[in-house]
């Protein structure tokens, strides 16, 4: 009977008792360590994810900057382009101009050039 009482491998009831607090005990240690490596990385992703949308906020800050010189350059572009098309339309009117005159001058010098041989 002193076997039984002692779970029939010799160990006293006590001393498994003990061995199953030490197991427990070395489990939650092994646990709280692996916890704060946890908390360790956790915070070290929540600095990098920190980093990462200040980056990513400095980046739509530029793609807007960007975005909105581009629609100034597209708007230059349109005012320069219909200054080149008015440009273009007065250089015609000026040069149709300047053939009348040039077509009056020669009947004007025609004129004189008859009367001084008449």
């Amino acid at each position: 009977m002193p076997e039984d009482a002692n779970g029939g491998n010799g160990h006293s009831r006590l001393d498994r008792m003990e061995r199953l607090m030490d197991l427990l005990i070395q489990d939650n240690a092994t646990f709280h360590e692996r916890d704060l490596k946890f908390e360790e990385r956790q915070a070290k992703f929540e600095e990098r994810q920190a980093k990462f949308e200040e980056r990513q906020a400095k980046f739509e800050e530029r793609q807007a900057r960007i975005q909105e010189a581009h629609e100034q350059f597209q708007y230059e572009h349109r005012q320069l382009l219909k200054a080149q098309v008015l440009l273009t339309d007065h250089v015609e009117k000026l040069d149709a101009r300047v053939d009348r005159i040039g077509e009056k001058i020669e009947a004007l010098t025609e004129a004189q050039n008859t009367r001084m041989s008449a």
